[in-house]
């Protein structure tokens, strides 16, 4: 993922090229006296690193939030080697 970094007053006058950059893939690091504090993604780059990389009980804050339904989750499996 491409990133692009903006310092915090380049974000409050560059909002909606800030959408733009995250819109197009990129993560929008935004800096307060040179440090990181904040990220912008799109919600589809959002959700996408959500559904592959987070289980659903730390996706969601409580389970008032799921409405009762949570994503799917993808989890290798493998046998138990019982063999020991």
């Amino acid at each position: 993922m491409q990133t692009h970094e903006m310092t915090g007053r380049e974000f409050v006058s560059g909002v909606a090229t800030a959408k733009r950059l995250a819109t197009g893939g990129s993560a929008v690091i935004i800096t307060h006296h040179s440090q990181p504090t904040h990220v912008l993604l799109s919600m589809e780059t959002y959700n996408r690193l959500m559904r592959e990389r987070v289980p659903a009980h730390l996706y969601f804050a409580s389970a008032e939030q799921t409405d009762g339904e949570l994503p799917s989750v993808r989890m290798p499996l493998r046998v138990a080697d019982l063999d020991d």
